[in-house]
């Protein structure tokens, strides 16, 4: 397994062990596109309960479940496409591979904004046939966007050696984390502002700034990119490697569940604000602002924690850092379902826990890093985004049934739940596990 990735490296970087041929700006860009990329991906989820009700027009009754069958739609392209876009900047390199995403996410948010003018125009009144033309929509967006933030992700692995993987993820987390504190603090106040439709906009200049800073500043670092090879192939290899590897199964369930946090919040938490504003005296953009705030929230609270997990990914293990984060982050999602306003401070105090078990993905994304060829990198990488995306589709599934048909708070007890229930398959099998995050083993869990 590991045997194909070890290497050794005479360069560093803020501690980072790197592979040859790569600069300190590579790695500027790198931390500034992962900044970046993270307003170019949340700031359609964020706006969509807004835009489809202050836009699109749709009932509140039903808020639950067209949000969540419009993600679930758009995760199916990523659960079909993931894995096959990695194996294709395993073929094709990884900077390609980003340049077509940032442009065609670009063009995708103009799309998505008019998707009611484009209905006018082609002559639909009917919400429904408008909601599934804005699910055709969906479904391309989520796909041009699989060649992005998982690309980034790829050359973190390409740029290091095993044993500084965590820490560079680490750092890749902690600009997302700093990204989402500016977004939900800062842009996310912007449309009571300026409106909706400039969102679009806004997403859309971001996705070509990312376009620019590829261009000029990152450099390919692929593991045999000169080979000829088939994606297929690798493919079949993958799912070899998986059905033979502890390991692979540990580090995709845990994105499974864990990596689906964000996103389930993020959106739950908004179409439930969205939901009930009337009921507290605010408008759809102000709630959507109220919910910016409680995500920014979270989001601060978890830049601390994160330089932490990387060292510990790294020195105390993969595993037992994954197993704490699961179970600790499942809980506080668990207890957001007893909150009854979510414009209240109780909120605001159990949000703060919230992205503890996304965090501790760190532990599973080096985890698999370490655990295949190195010619299966970007492959392997491509099934851990194609995992997140399945767990958001299952879940978004669930929870947008339980919201509308039981009450708010279900969706977020079965989320935490699911964490939980992960968390303590890890621990029950983890002595079966080969972790090289672990140095000593008085620190392990064994």
């Amino acid at each position: 397994m590991d045997q194909h990735n070890q290497g050794t490296s005479a360069n560093t970087f803020m501690g980072i062990e790197v592979a040859s041929g790569i600069t300190k700006g590579n790695f500027y860009v790198l931390f500034l596109l992962s900044f970046l990329c993270n307003w170019v991906m949340t700031i359609g989820i964020l706006i969509r309960p807004a835009f489809l009700k202050g836009i699109i027009g749709i009932p509140d009754a039903q808020a639950g479940v067209i949000n969540s069958t419009l993600q679930i739609v758009a995760s199916v392209g990523g659960v079909i496409f993931t894995i096959l876009v990695g194996a294709l900047s395993d073929r094709f390199g990884r900077k390609p591979i980003l340049l077509i995403g940032f442009l065609s996410v670009a063009f995708m948010y103009i799309i998505y904004g008019y998707t009611k003018t484009i209905a006018n125009f082609m002559g639909i009144t009917s919400l429904t046939v408008t909601l599934v033309l804005l699910g055709v929509i969906s479904l391309i967006f989520a796909v041009v966007m699989l060649f992005t933030w998982p690309q980034l992700i790829t050359l973190a692995a390409d740029y290091t050696v095993p044993k500084s993987r965590g820490r560079i993820m680490a750092i890749q987390g902690m600009m997302m984390g700093i990204s989402a504190i500016i977004l939900f603090g800062v842009l996310g106040q912007l449309p009571k502002y300026i409106g909706i439709m400039p969102m679009f906009f806004l997403g859309a200049s971001f996705a070509l700034l990312c376009f620019l800073f590829t261009i000029v500043g990152l450099t390919e670092k692929m593991p045999g990119i000169k080979e000829k090879r088939n994606m297929w192939e690798d493919i079949k290899e993958l799912f070899r490697e998986l059905n033979k590897s502890i390991e692979l199964k540990v580090g995709y369930l845990n994105i499974l569940s864990g990596r689906a946090d964000i996103g389930f919040i993020a959106s739950f938490v908004v179409i439930w604000m969205v939901t009930v504003c009337q009921k507290y005296g605010y408008t759809p953009a102000e709630a959507t602002t109220k919910g910016a705030i409680a995500l920014a929230l979270m989001s601060i609270c978890m830049q601390p924690l994160m330089p932490v997990l990387g060292i510990l990914v790294d020195k105390w293990g993969r595993v037992p850092t994954m197993i704490i984060t699961l179970v600790v982050g499942g809980i506080a999602i668990c207890l957001l379902g007893f909150v009854e306003n979510p414009f209240s401070k109780t909120l605001w105090l159990v949000i703060i826990f919230c992205g503890v078990a996304f965090s501790g993905g760190l532990g599973a994304q080096a985890m698999v890093a370490d655990s295949v060829p190195k010619h299966l990198v970007g492959t392997a990488l491509g099934g851990l985004n194609t995992a997140m995306v399945l767990g958001g589709v299952i879940f978004a599934a669930l929870g947008g049934l339980l919201f509308d048909k039981v009450g708010h708070g279900i969706p977020f007890v079965v989320k935490g739940a699911a964490d939980i229930l992960v968390g303590l398959w890890v621990f029950s099998v983890r002595k079966r596990i080969r972790d090289l995050g672990r140095k000593t083993e008085h620190l392990s869990l064994n």
